[in-house]
């Protein structure tokens, strides 16, 4: 267990359960974010194979056997699945969920596809460590390390395997990162735009994943009312559509003009 900076009582209680099975490691390091925890986790694991849970989410019985089985049957380098959603207000809830791909995923194909959309919630993994590369640890990348290595590992060729069944529990709560709406859009955009020119996607799809991701960042920000943060994000709107022209009215520059609505509003 990575303990990254806890200012609670959390170190004994590990360090209790830890003195009762050798199994249970405890490492602390000072607060680094989830991209240095993960990394810190895999470096100390001797196992072969590498699962993530962080200290909100849970996973349902028999998660881990349900999916070593999986990977020996489909040959993967990381098996994942659906998971439910919960909060604190509903713990038994399970009418709404993360959705996965489903199937045996490889190759160029899958690479695209995860570039044009995630689909591997991380609390369900089940990875080989020796497929594993390291997390990126950049703070702009918080929050979406985790779907930038997938789409690193898929560029690099490993297998994917996605199961149907919901094996784990994701807890959403006011607190959590992902409460904020521009902190998911904003790395999940410097992510895209990382990767996007590897993947065989015409300009026109491109052009559609990163506007679409614009137009949800803006949103977001005009919600929250970040007002100088907006005219920031929507700058590269009218710059990619510079790039790569328009053979018709886009609607690019009718978006701007509400974001400049806004800022007039706030």
């Amino acid at each position: 267990m990575v303990d990254d900076g806890s200012t609670d009582g959390t170190a004994a209680v590990v360090q209790e359960f830890a003195a009762r099975d050798a199994r249970i490691k405890y490492v602390f390091q000072e607060n680094s974010r989830l991209g240095k925890a993960r990394n810190t986790g895999i470096a100390h694991a001797t196992g072969p194979l590498i699962a993530f849970l962080d200290s909100d989410d849970l996973w349902v019985e028999r998660k881990l056997e349900v999916q070593l089985k999986a990977m020996a049957e489909n040959n993967a380098d990381v098996v994942f699945s659906n998971a439910y959603v919960f909060t604190d207000e509903d713990p038994a809830g399970e009418t709404e969920m993360l959705r996965s791909s489903v199937g045996r995923l490889s190759g160029p194909d899958f690479f695209d596809s995860l570039v044009r959309q995630p689909q591997i919630p991380v609390l369900t993994v089940l990875a080989k460590k020796t497929a594993l590369a390291p997390f990126e640890e950049a703070k702009p990348y918080h929050g979406c390390e985790d779907y930038d290595l997938w789409i690193r590992m898929a560029k690099a060729g490993c297998v994917f395997y996605g199961m149907d069944a919901r094996l784990a529990r994701y807890r959403r709560h006011g607190t959590a990162m992902t409460a904020t709406a521009s902190n998911v859009f904003k790395p999940m955009l410097l992510v895209v735009r990382k990767h996007i020119d590897d993947t065989r996607l015409s300009e026109l799809e491109k052009r559609k994943r990163l506007t679409g991701l614009y137009r949800e960042l803006i949103a977001a920000l005009i919600d929250e009312g970040k007002t100088l943060e907006q005219v920031k994000a929507a700058k590269p709107i009218r710059d990619y559509d510079a790039r790569y022209g328009s053979n018709k009215k886009w609607t690019g520059d009718m978006f701007l003009e509400a974001v400049y609505r806004s800022l007039k509003e706030h």
